[in-house]
């Protein structure tokens, strides 16, 4: 067994939903905890900073192994209600392709942007 591959995937991975991820995030949110939206807030970003202008807040966590990855993020638009977009993917026999995620999240991103959602809380799954 390889430290770079997969291993016990299935049996011994966390299979919370991406629903679960979004329902944490939410729940730190909602404790209203600034330092709890402080050390979410500190996980580095892929967006330019351009890209972060649009958001009042975004907010990361997530993990990651041989064949499995899961990430959440908790997102403010500018004067819009919260929201989150969770990712999770695992493979028995070989690695995540992190970088299709992170194009996923930031399509997602760029469509929430373009047309937010009017009053109502967005989730992307």
């Amino acid at each position: 067994m390889s430290l770079d591959s997969p291993a016990y995937v299935d049996q011994l991975e966390w299979f919370g939903s991406t629903n679960s991820l979004c329902a944490a995030v939410s729940a730190l949110r909602q404790k209203d905890s600034p330092e709890a939206l402080r050390i979410l807030s500190q996980a580095p970003s892929f967006l330019s900073s351009k890209e972060k202008k649009a958001w009042e807040y975004i907010g990361y966590k997530g993990g990651r192994e041989p064949g499995v990855y899961s990430g959440v993020y908790l997102l403010k638009l500018r004067f819009q209600s919260w929201g989150c977009i969770a990712v999770a993917a695992h493979h028995r026999n070989s690695n995540v392709n992190e970088f299709r995620l992170w194009d996923f999240v930031k399509k997602a991103l760029h469509l929430v942007q373009s047309r937010p959602p009017s009053g109502a809380k967005f989730f992307i799954d």
